[in-house]
């Protein structure tokens, strides 16, 4: 009779937790997809308007011709961006030649990123959550 009071409980316990917050974490992502020929480094921002690159090297994250990396978050991603003061996110595609083999000062100087994506919650809706290199 304990045994089936405490499974009792701990049914009554568990469903009454918030979602994701017991047995599973529940993540949103935006899945960047590397269509190109060549490798990539991404790095994502939440300073815009200020869309310039760091003043540090970043640790960018490298994605393969034909890969993709996504990037999560433990709320919707609305609710995400609309708490940053911008509520926009940026992505920065860099080719591979340049974030290995240059001096991190030029890069910045010389804007020398393939593509920025300049996100906000609206734009991820209508692209499906999917950024597209190519």
């Amino acid at each position: 009779m304990k045994n089936i009071l405490l499974v009792l409980f701990v049914c009554i316990g568990l469903s009454s937790c918030k979602e994701g917050m017991f047995l599973s974490e529940v993540f949103y992502n935006i899945n960047v997809f590397n269509r190109s020929a060549g490798t990539v480094y991404m790095w994502r921002s939440y300073n815009y308007p200020d869309t310039s690159l760091p003043l540090d090297k970043p640790a960018l994250v490298k994605i393969r011709p034909g890969k993709d990396y996504s990037i999560s978050s433990s709320q919707k991603w609305e609710n995400e961006l609309r708490s940053k003061p911008s509520q926009t996110m940026s992505i920065f595609i860099l080719d591979s030649v340049v974030y290995i083999g240059q001096n991190w000062d030029s890069v910045r100087a010389n804007d020398r990123v393939l593509h920025r994506y300049d996100l906000r919650a609206e734009d991820l809706v209508n692209i499906n959550y999917t950024v597209n290199y190519q």
